[in-house]
C-alpha cells in the first residue's frame, strides 16, 4: 500500500521550513504552490492535473498545510498505513475534524453553498438535513479513484461558482477572516480587496458535503 501526503507550502520561506521537518518521512513530498483565491484548493484546480505523473501509481493521497503542526498533532502515518494496508475499503481518512458553528449559521457562505448544490441539482434541504462531520480543513486522505472523481468534481463547482449569479453577489464580500498572516498589501494583490473573501473558505468545505457518506477512518 502506497501513501503520499503532500505537504503543502506558498513560498520560499514556508518550503524552507517543510522540508527541513518533513522531508525525512517516506510518506511525505514538501511542494510549493501558487498563492490564488483557491489558496490550498488550488491542487484540486490545477496541480494534481499538471503533475499526474507524481501521484498516479500511489493508493492513497493525502494533503497537509506546511503548518499543520499549529492545529494538529502529527498524525502517527505508520498506524493509518497499516490499518489501510488491513482494509482497503476506507475512502477518507480526516486528519482533522473541526469544533465550528454549522454553516447555516454563516449567513454569507450558507447562501453561497446554497446556490451551488442547488445547481448541482442536490435536494434543497440538503446542507441542513445532514450530519456532516466538519473537515473544513484540506487536512485529509483520500483513496486515488475517489480523489480523480473529486476533481472533475471541483472543475464543475469553480464553473458554477464562477459564473451563477447569486454566488458572484456574494463571494467577494469581506468574510471577516482576522487570523490569517497576510498582510493587507498581499491581500490586495491575492483578491483585489484588502481582506479575505469567501473563495477560500467555500472551496475549502466543498469536500464536506461531497465526501458524505463516504466510508471513512476516523482516527
Amino acid at each position: 500500500m502506497r501513501l503520499r501526503i503532500y505537504i503543502l507550502s506558498f513560498n520560499d520561506e514556508t518550503f524552507k521550513f517543510a522540508s527541513e521537518r518533513y522531508s525525512n518521512y517516506d510518506w511525505a513530498k514538501v511542494i510549493k504552490i501558487e498563492t490564488t483565491v483557491l489558496f490550498e484548493s488550488i491542487m484540486y484546480d490545477k496541480w494534481l492535473i499538471e503533475n499526474e505523473d507524481d501521484w498516479k501509481d500511489f493508493d492513497y493521497i493525502g494533503f497537509l498545510s506546511w503548518k499543520f503542526e499549529y492545529k494538529i498533532i502529527i498524525p502517527n502515518f505508520n498506524k493509518i498505513i497499516e490499518i489501510l494496508e488491513k482494509n482497503n475499503s476506507y475512502e477518507l481518512v480526516p486528519l482533522f475534524i473541526c469544533n465550528t458553528k454549522p454553516i447555516y449559521d454563516h449567513e454569507h457562505m450558507y447562501i453561497i453553498l446554497k446556490s451551488l448544490f442547488k445547481e448541482l441539482n442536490y435536494p434543497d434541504n440538503y446542507l441542513t438535513s445532514n450530519n456532516f462531520l466538519a473537515i473544513y480543513c484540506n487536512f485529509w486522505i483520500a483513496k486515488i479513484d475517489i480523489l480523480r472523481k473529486y476533481l472533475i468534481f471541483f472543475k464543475k463547482c469553480k464553473n458554477i461558482i464562477n459564473n451563477n449569479p447569486i454566488i458572484q453577489k456574494y463571494i467577494n464580500l469581506d468574510a471577516e477572516y482576522k487570523q490569517g498572516i497576510i498582510s493587507k498589501e498581499k491581500l490586495l494583490e491575492i483578491f483585489n480587496k484588502p481582506y479575505y473573501c469567501y473563495h477560500p473558505f467555500i472551496y475549502e468545505r466543498i469536500p464536506v458535503y461531497y465526501f458524505h457518506n463516504k466510508k471513512m477512518l476516523i482516527l
